[in-house]
């Protein structure tokens, strides 16, 4: 038997409501075994002997119509709650409006700012498509632009049989 069996057998073996005698055996068998079980039977039987040897002392019958009273007198609600409920509600506000106020600024600081949709440029010479904004369009030179589709009807025309 180990001793949290013991101890946990204790009440019963000490009140004499085992019914098993065979396990009154072994917690007798353990007490005489385990000095740590024979000491704490030993301190508890003393303590039991004390309090039965004492003197038995009846209560007044103003004690216990006292007792009745303050048992279920109801208690006193403090108007004030306690100083630390107050700081942890203004903590708790001060998080919820840290959290809001994170959300907001962060959406606006996520969403990328809005450019007109790119177009496509087709070249008729060798298949390339190129993406470009509506400001790379503007910047390339009318003069410039003409040239360059001289150049490709001039090479396609040579390439054609």
């Amino acid at each position: 038997m180990r001793c949290t069996d013991f101890l946990h057998l204790y009440s019963d073996y000490r009140d004499g409501r085992l019914r098993d005698r065979a396990l009154e055996t072994a917690l007798e068998h353990h007490l005489r075994e385990c000095v740590r079980c024979a000491r704490f039977d030993l301190v508890l039987r003393r303590g039991v002997d004390v309090l039965q040897t004492a003197p038995q002392i009846e209560p007044s019958p103003a004690f216990r119509r006292t007792l009745r009273l303050r048992l279920f007198a109801t208690p006193m609600l403090d108007p004030f709650p306690a100083p630390g409920l107050a700081v942890a509600s203004l903590l708790v506000a001060a998080a919820v409006a840290l959290f809001v106020l994170e959300g907001v600024t962060r959406r606006s600081a996520v969403d990328p700012p809005t450019q007109p949709q790119a177009q496509v440029v087709v070249n008729p010479g060798p298949p390339f498509v190129g993406f470009a904004g509506p400001s790379l369009v503007q910047a390339v030179p009318a003069s410039l632009a003409s040239q360059e589709d001289a150049d490709s009807a001039a090479r396609a025309a040579s390439v054609a049989p």
